[in-house]
């Protein structure tokens, strides 16, 4: 099952939005202007979203598109010429995906707005 979490968030009225906080360090990294001014409209200031519908999604595949994915590198395999992966690099493939799944649904909570 896919992870759906919904990120800490910062908006302005315009319709901007973005996923760190305006800090004049932050701001000026991404936008090379340290002060907390929306970079869209260049108005506003940026405020955290208390919507809850209106804060950034983080999505995070679920381990039933692992076969999926297996299809589409046989299917590319195919295409290219090379052949199909055999049953142990399925099983293989599947056991790092899993755990690649497993850290990216921790890595993405650190950033879950709660």
């Amino acid at each position: 099952m896919k992870t759906i979490i919904k990120i800490r968030t910062w908006s302005c009225p315009c319709g901007y939005h973005q996923d760190f906080e305006p800090t004049p360090e932050l701001m000026s990294k991404h936008f090379k202007n340290s002060v907390n001014v929306c970079p869209s409209c260049k108005k506003s200031e940026l405020i955290k979203e208390k919507d809850n519908d209106k804060k950034i999604v983080m999505t995070v595949v679920g381990e039933e598109d692992i076969d999926t994915e297996i299809v589409e590198l046989d299917k590319k395999a195919k295409e290219e010429g090379k052949s199909k992966m055999t049953k142990s690099e399925k099983d293989a493939h599947k056991l790092k995906r899993k755990d690649d799944i497993a850290k990216a649904i921790i890595e993405a909570k650190k950033y879950e707005d709660k």
